[in-house]
């Protein structure tokens, strides 16, 4: 799982999916709270503890664990994954 950082979309990690997909991997980069996604409008969503909670609701969507790789931004909610919810996950920063 790819995690962009700020204020990047889904769309930053286009070439390593690509490239990850030839090498045989399932790749996503969803887009996170914020940047240019619909993120909420309510402050209060902002904690670091939400970011987590999406990446957790996703493993447990497309099924893992997984490695996740957070760059700027994106690196907060894939380490905070990987202290939190650690048999789901490791974490890379880029």
């Amino acid at each position: 799982m790819l995690l962009h950082g700020f204020p990047e979309g889904w769309s930053t990690w286009r070439h390593q999916i690509a490239a990850l997909a030839e090498a045989g991997y399932r790749a996503v980069a969803p887009d996170q709270r914020v940047g240019r996604t619909d993120a909420p409008a309510d402050p209060s969503q902002y904690t670091s503890i939400h970011p987590v909670g999406d990446v957790v609701a996703l493993l447990d969507h497309i099924g893992g664990p997984a490695l996740l790789v957070g760059h700027d931004w994106g690196c907060a909610p894939a380490s905070h994954t990987a202290l939190l919810r650690p048999l789901w996950c490791a974490a890379s920063s880029a």
